[in-house]
């Protein structure tokens, strides 16, 4: 099972994606942590790698984590956290790199116990492919 991070300019922004693919995927009960570590704080625009690096240990605590995030510094800001982390848990987190809200509603409707990170990276690159048609 993989936890899942996002990272976003706006709060809101992210809020209201988790919330959406929530929705989307039948409001299941889940068996693992979906953390918004976006904008500086609730209110205001940004991306703070501090933050996302703080996120990223809650995640990694018991489990792997993925990152899902939409453009510029968010990537940017996303790779520095992981940059900061210890070499033991930078093997334990995986930037998507990928659409953030369709990428994360399939992650709510394949992510289960028995995935790690790097599957669910693996099976939401396959799955965009098939969505876009390359």
């Amino acid at each position: 099972m993989a936890n899942l991070i996002v990272v976003s300019h706006s709060f809101k922004l992210a809020k209201e994606t988790i919330h959406f693919a929530k929705e989307m995927s039948g409001n299941k009960e889940l068996d693992y942590q979906i953390i918004n570590a976006s904008g500086l704080d609730e209110n205001t625009f940004g991306t703070d790698s501090t933050k996302i690096t703080a996120s990223i240990i809650e995640a990694t605590a018991d489990s792997e984590a993925i990152i899902f995030h939409e453009i510029g510094s968010s990537i940017l800001a996303s790779e520095m956290a992981i940059d900061m982390l210890e070499d033991s848990l930078k093997n334990k987190v995986i930037l998507a790199k990928l659409p953030l809200v369709e990428s994360l509603f399939i992650a709510l409707n394949v992510n289960n116990q028995n995935m790690r990170a790097v599957d669910l990276q693996t099976m939401l690159i396959s799955e965009i492919k098939t969505l876009y048609g390359f």
